[in-house]
């Protein structure tokens, strides 16, 4: 197994647990407590995200739920910023 193909596997494995951890926390309960947003914070930078992007997408389902009142996955997206920032939005 060459270095990408290492690289890759990895990477598959990061993105199920990843994905794994995520709907677990979603499907636990139908609110958004404190709990719940730590555990998320905690699986984003088990996944090695980093804090900053961590802290962006904490954010942005906090905003989201603010906004809609009930989680609603499919309502928080990624789109670039302007200045060439990421940023994560509604």
């Amino acid at each position: 197994m060459g270095l990408f193909q290492k690289f890759r596997a990895g990477l598959k494995k990061t993105h199920g647990r990843l994905a794994h951890e995520i709907k677990r926390i979603v499907t636990r309960s139908p609110r958004l407590d404190a709990a719940s947003l730590e555990e998320l914070e905690a699986a984003l930078i088990a996944a090695d995200l980093g804090v900053a992007v961590t802290a962006h997408i904490v954010a942005a389902v906090k905003l989201a739920f603010r906004n809609t009142g009930r989680r609603e996955p499919g309502r928080v997206r990624h789109r670039p910023g302007r200045s060439g920032e990421e940023s994560w939005l509604e």
